[in-house]
């Protein structure tokens, strides 16, 4: 069958290339746009579609962007728009979605919506005796999708509400609904549309492309293939199962084969087959089915021995399963296969799980030639593979094929994994240490296997340890011999432990974090044989005390329990309904079912061209010439444009920011790896990207090195001088020197380090530029800053920003990344279309988009504090280095953490100096809180620093060193650096016992503390910190028409970006036109006559940048002037009517006014902030915010897990709580991203980026957040101020994270005096009156908190040599 059914429609795809992407089938050929590309790498799930192969019963759930049609013939798809839709209806997951108020960009919730429908639809199609999913079980279903909006909680509440045993008590903000398990859901695929075969699939063979598919049903048609193909072409096949690997290389897909073999409907390598001995698992076999054929085999035939406590405690089988279920996430499972998994692991040094999981069970894998008889090799033939009837195949032990020495031939194809089945005597441990549970690659994973363990007290006659980690060659998989040697025959008890442990030392290759990764092989080696070791002391009669608790190892990490939460506000007054209420967002149905438009959405006039940058491949260098003549001899190549295109200052990026300028192409030189040279323009998005490769740029040598780094651009005094408030800072407040220099305590030469992060915005940059009549241009733009595109896109076309209209119907995430860096993306497909002229549609890979923002800025902070022994801070100066890239972009970072550093903490003498660095890498921007997060990790870990240096609780430090609650009648409060703002805004002590009260602090810091005392190797703390955030209010304008039919359309200044601006917006029109038009208590207008329109240049010019957190503030006052304007007019109208009529009685009125004369009662009006005086805009203060946080780590592993967070948040008279509760949760995970994951990373010899795609960038997934997830709006507050009285609410939750680093320190400390009372030496001396730089340092954790750096942490403050401290019970001294 030549077709893929998509949402009930059949698409012949014989005539397509069948190498396409299923993601750009659906959205181009299908029309489905709510299939989103975000990544391209299969790691977010924007993505996800539900699929059903023909003759199964189980829906899949794939990433489209990684699955070719060519694999998926005869399947049947449904995405998001199938699940439910506007025309057709909703489904209940994408109901509870909204209702729950689960979205706020929506460019991820379809991915969400289909996993989890394909999982309830699952549940339905297994038949009512099989268990139906719980908590747990749909949690799990979406470990592969990723939310950079929401922090996860409102999803998995959605996902709890159809889950069977969930409590609707335990379920957080959302709409009244019924609870319900899978059985009130509509299946996304009816089991009546399950083909009645015998679930065996035909060949299939598509000549398109320039090249042939084929798919065979068996071996021996793939190796007849094969041959004839070999014959006649002389070249290799491409063979492909699921096409994974190409997310994570990107090269490797779509390749130029003339023959693509897949593997996919080969019956021989899509089975796992039990033998007497083996259990033979085919090639083609997807990790997810083998972790089913695991669990059943665990099921049916359990044998083998697991440790106590170990994942299942089913067995080998069991603990192999709990780790496979760790790679990747969900859907990437269901469509990677073993073999796929293996060969990457081979020739592309994948981070692979399963290399090493079954490298320690002494796996060997069945090879295939494909173009003639197998050749001899250090192996044995097998025939048919481990199937009757095959071709012959070669099998190799596992350890040779991954060598170095070992050669796999194009031609060669692996066909099978052979695991030799486990004893009863043979013991089988694995495990991974990752940033988090699934869904990211391992930092080290480990397998151990012990053979002829028969009873306690026999040694073990084999041993197998294996260890995964990055070397300096990249990541390997290999025995550790010496390790395996010390445990070979040998008793297992402490002397055998001690000789393993140092000789494992010796088998960890140097790598990234040497020292940490002996510590952590040390630790995983300790948690897999210590069980055994402590179950042969009992068995000899018990274990002696000390070494009892030393053996009392956690078990491997255990999927998570789901995220719950619990959300608190107080009910707004009747009288402003619906302002302030919980209303659900602006179209979020339409973002649940993908029926939002975004950018990228945008339908392009026929004709429209598609353009793909042409990057520098070096950081520095002249460019010596450009040669674009094979990329415009390519098919379909319509034009190739650089800067010689752009004469002058046509080239200068210019978006009226009050920065220099940046080059839209590289003129002359390259300033940073990566940078735009040109354009490549052709009729598919697919040719131009192809055509851009074909571009040779010949380079000449730099004028000077490359700076990549702070204290390279501090060597060579490479610093901005940017004037005004952007630019450089010296602040002094007393005498901090003098201050610091008679401290009864200080710290010298201390040194703090914010790396820089990322935006992970889901929706990448992209513009579509159509021209228009008298050349003019029209630009849809994914922008924050729509002002801005017209002014930089006017400016190089050469024309008047009247001939240009930018346009913005909503932005899919943000975060200030779409501010300035969205401005050379809209630019050059402008530029392009007014050259072809032709539409042309600019779309970003989302690997180009992190090369091409360099996002937060890095921030190195060195500091001199001195303090008493109490932890009161005398006096503090900071010297403070930005990384800034090649061009300054808007760099507010410096001036953000100028106002910030202090926070709310009394600094009686302060000084700080800020430089910015300049440095050949991509100019950074601002980002959501820009200076001010880098403010809040800087002073509180100095305040760690205090607490550790005096022996203190750090929470104890920070109270103490707090700005005390003013005096009754006092007007104004001093903060630290000498800043005042008024009493009334100073809420942080109410917050600050609100929050202690919220978590139980007292309470649960005596049960940490007893935690702690009865657990050697995993240890709690609690963090308890605050965020200030200064504001200052936008001016903004608004638009407000009233139609005779009633219905309402406004316009507001600021973009929707998932903050729920048009939500608040809507509410503010309903409550004041009520308010303003209607009989006091009167229903209000109907929330659904109301419309807010795309924004526009056109209609209200000079709107201003949306961020800085008060744009949705400012944009609802706007929208009150607004209609206060138009009350003023309608009054005569209302002034004939009775004490009681409603919203249509009003408008017959303004009709019958109006007469023939339609326009002689005005009925839209133009408001602005100005207009309501000094409430309205321009007013300045200060939000506040307290959280506490528990964290949990293990000092073996560094794997750290976050159990609860309290948040409680100051956001005045909220205009919508869940609006808001949903911004508080979403920053606060992005802060989460900085304390626990994010960083980026360039070469330090090149400047490329070295985490240019979420396989090497991690942000939050669900798994990484608190467990527990409460967020409260203090009550009784508002900003009097202001005419509305709220304050505002987008930034100032992300410092709250400074939390969780600090809870995650007291678990470090608690490991600290844990080892010291082991008798680990190195413990920091607190009696020392003065610690110069490193001292201490080493103790503290660095940002961010990493698995290796927590590991560093704990090793740096006690020395944690695990082989010293059982050497006393070895007998060494």
């Amino acid at each position: 069958m030549r077709a893929i059914t998509i949402n009930g429609k059949q698409h012949n795809i014989a005539a397509t290339d069948p190498a396409q992407s299923l993601a750009r089938f659906c959205r181009e050929q299908a029309g489905d746009q709510s299939v989103r590309v975000a990544c391209g790498s299969g790691a977010c799930g924007a993505c996800t579609v539900a699929a059903l192969p023909p003759g199964k019963k189980e829906v899949l759930t794939i990433n489209a962007c990684l699955a070719p049609v060519g694999l998926l013939a005869g399947y049947q798809v449904v995405t998001a728009a199938g699940v439910g839709n506007s025309k057709q209806g909703f489904h209940p997951v994408q109901e509870r979605m909204g209702a729950f108020h689960a979205s706020q960009c929506g460019y991820c919730t379809p991915g969400f919506v289909t996993a989890l429908g394909a999982a309830l639809t699952n549940a339905q199609l297994a038949g009512g005796d099989a268990p139906q999913p719980g908590p747990k079980e749909l949690a799990r279903c979406l470990d592969g999708n990723l939310c950079r909006c929401t922090g996860y909680r409102p999803i998995m509440d959605v996902c709890k509400s159809f889950a069977v045993g969930a409590d609707i008590e335990d379920l957080g903000l959302h709409s009244p609904l019924a609870n319900g398990g899978s059985a009130n859901c509509p299946a996304l695929l009816q089991p009546n549309a399950l083909p009645n075969g015998d679930g065996k699939q035909s060949p299939l063979r598509i000549e398109a492309g320039g090249r042939t598919w084929l798919a065979p049903a068996s071996l021996e048609e793939l190796v007849e293939a094969c041959k004839a193909h070999q014959a006649a072409d002389k070249s290799a096949p491409r063979f492909l199962a699921g096409n994974t690997g190409s997310g994570l290389f990107q090269d490797l897909w779509p390749a130029q084969d003339k023959l693509v073999v897949g593997l996919g409907r080969v019956e021989q390598l899509r089975a796992v087959t039990p033998t007497e001995s083996h259990l033979v698992v085919g090639a083609a076999v997807t990790i997810a089915e083998l972790v089913a054929a695991l669990a059943s085999h665990v099921a049916s035939a359990g044998t083998g021995k697991a440790a106590p406590g170990a994942a299942g405690e089913g067995g080998p089988f069991a603990a192999l399963a709990a780790m496979l279920s760790r790679i990747a996430g969900a859907h990437v499972r269901q469509a990677g296969t073993v073999g796929g998994n293996l060969v990457l692991a081979k020739r592309q040094r994948l981070e692979s799980d399963l290399a090493t999981a079954l490298l320690g069970w002494g796996a060997t894998v069945l090879v295939l030639d494909t173009s003639a008889a197998a050749p001899e090799t250090n192996g044995n033939a097998r025939d048919g593979g481990g199937t009757a009837g095959g071709p012959s195949t070669i099998e190799i032990p596992l350890e040779a094929f991954l060598s170095a020495e070992h050669e796999m031939d194009p031609v060669q194809l692996l066909v099978a994994v052979s695991l030799p089945l486990p004893g009863r005597a043979d013991y089988f441990w694995c495990t991974k240490v990752a940033p988090a549970h699934s869904s990211v690659h391992s930092t080290m994973n480990a397998a151990v296997k012990l053979g002829g363990l028969d009873s306690p007290g026999i040694p073990p006659a084999a041993v197998a340890i294996v260890l995964g980690y990055k070397s300096g060659d990249g990541w390997v998989a290999k025995r550790a011999r010496a390790a395996e040697a010390a445990l070979t025959g040998a008793r297992l008890d402490a002397t055998s432990l001690v000789a393993a442990l140092r000789a494992l030392c010796t088998d960890v290759a140097p790598g990234q974090h040497p020292q940490e990764f002996a510590a952590m092989a040390q630790g995983l080696l300790l948690q897999a044989i210590g069980p055994l070791v402590r179950e042969q002391y009992a068995a000899d009669g018990g274990c002696p005390a000390g070494l009892e608790r030393l053996l009392q190892v956690p078990p491997p990490s255990a999927p998570p329990a789901p995220m719950a939460g619990r959300q608190e506000f107080e009910p707004a007054p009747s009288a402003q309904a619906p302002l302030g209420a919980p209303l659900e967002k602006d179209r979020v149905m339409l973002q649940t079912s993908g029926e939002a438009q975004y950018t990228v959405d945008t339908p392009a006039p026929a004709g429209t061209l598609h353009a793909a940058w042409v990057t520098a491949t070096k950081a520095c260098a002249t460019i010596l010439g450009i040669d674009a003549s094979a990329a415009l001899r390519m098919p379909g190549v319509a034009a190739f444009l650089s800067a010689e295109d752009l004469p002058g200052e046509l080239n200068h990026v210019l978006g009226g920011l009050p920065m220099p300028p940046e080059e839209l192409f590289a003129r002359g030189k390259v300033v940073y790896h990566a940078q735009p040279v040109g354009l490549v323009v052709a009729e598919t998005r697919e040719a131009a990207v192809c055509a851009a490769r074909a571009v040779r740029v010949q380079y000449g040598p730099p004028d000077q090195p490359g700076i990549f780094s702070i204290e390279q651009a501090r060597e060579r005094s490479s610093f901005y001088t940017i004037p005004g408030a952007l630019g450089a800072v010296e602040k002094r407040d007393g005498d901090a020197a003098g201050a610091i220099a008679g401290a009864e305590r200080r710290v010298l030469g201390g040194t703090v380090r914010v790396p820089g992060t990322y935006h992970m915005y889901l929706e990448p940059q992209n513009a579509l530029a159509i021209p228009d009549e008298g050349g003019c241009m029209k630009v849809h733009t994914a922008s924050q800053f729509i002002d801005a595109v017209q002014k930089a896109v006017a400016r190089s076309l050469g024309v008047r920003q009247h001939s240009v209209e930018a346009v913005c119907r909503r932005v899919g995430g943000g975060f200030g990344g779409k501010a300035t860096r969205n401005l050379p993306v809209a630019v050059a497909a402008a530029v392009a279309a007014a050259k072809t002229g032709r539409p042309v549609r600019l779309e970003q890979s989302r690997a180009t988009d992190m090369r091409l923002s360099a996002g937060r800025c890095e921030v190195l902070a060195e500091y001199d504090v001195g303090f008493t022994s109490e932890g009161t801070i005398q006096g503090l100066s900071l010297r403070v280095f930005c990384l800034l890239g090649a061009f300054p972009d808007l760099p507010m970072d410096a001036m953000g953490m100028s106002g910030m550093i202090t926070m709310a903490y009394h600094i009686p003498n302060f000084s700080l100096t800020i430089k910015q660095c300049k440095a050949n890498l991509p100019p950074t921007t601002f980002m959501r809180a820009p200076g001010d997060a880098q403010a809040a990790f800087i002073i509180e870990s100095i305040m760690e620093r205090m607490a550790l240096e005096c022996g203190l609780d750090a929470a104890v430090v920070r109270e103490q060193n707090l700005v005390p609650a003013p005096p009754a009648g006092v007007e104004k409060v001093r903060l630290g650096g000498g800043k005042e703002i008024p009493a009334v805004d100073y809420t942080l002590p109410r917050l600050w016992e609100r929050a202690k009260a919220s978590a139980s602090y007292q309470q649960r810091s005596a049960e940490v503390a007893a935690f702690n005392r009865g657990s050697p190797w995993v240890k709690r703390g609690l963090g308890l910190t605050h965020t200030r955030f200064d504001v200052q209010v936008q001016s903004k304008g608004a638009y407000v028409s009233i139609f005779p039919d009633g219905s309402v359309a406004a316009f507001a200044g600021g973009a929707e970006l998932g903050q729920g601006l048009n939500t608040k917006v809507k509410q503010t029109v309903v409550s004041e036109l009520s308010r303003l038009l209607l009989p006091e208590g009167s229903e209000p207008i109907p929330v659904e006559l109301v419309r807010i329109v795309d924004q526009t240049t056109f209609v209200l010019p000079g709107s201003s940048l949306t961020g800085g957190s008060t744009t949705s503030e400012a944009a609802c006052h706007g929208i009150k002037a607004a209609c206060e304007a138009l009350a003023k007019r309608l009054a005569p109208c209302v002034a004939k009517l009775g004490p009681a009529y409603g919203w249509a009685e009003l408008m017959k009125a303004v009709g019958a006014a109006n007469g023939m004369d339609f326009g002689a009662v005005p009925t839209s009006a133009f408001g602005h902030t100005s207009d309501l005086g000094p409430g309205g805009s321009g007013f300045a203060y200060t939000i506040w915010g307290a959280a506490c946080t528990e964290a949990e780590v293990n000092l073996l592993t560094g794997e750290r897990r976050l159990l609860r967070s309290d948040l409680v948040m100051d956001v005045g008279r909220s205009l919508n709580p869940a609006v808001d509760i949903g911004q508080v949760e979403g920053a606060f995970a992005m802060g989460l991203g900085m304390a626990l994951c994010e960083a980026r990373r360039v070469d330090p010899a090149s400047g490329r980026l070295l985490t240019d795609s979420l396989w090497d960038y991690h942000t939050p997934t669900a798994a990484a957040m608190p467990r527990q997830l409460n967020v409260a709006l203090l009550p009784d507050s508002r900003m009097e101020r202001s005419t509305l009285g709220a304050k505002a609410v987008g930034e100032p939750p992300l410092m709250l994270a400074t939390s969780a680093l600090s809870a995650l320190q007291a678990a470090v400390r608690a490991g600290h005096a844990e080892l010291a009372a082991l008798d680990a030496t190195g413990v920091p001396d607190v009696a020392a009156k003065e610690a110069v730089g490193a001292a201490g340092e080493a103790a503290l954790l660095r940002l961010p908190a990493s698995v290796e750096h927590v590991v560093a942490a704990v090793a740096g403050g006690a020395s944690c040599d695990l082989a010293g401290l059982f050497g006393r019970w070895a007998g060494e001294e």
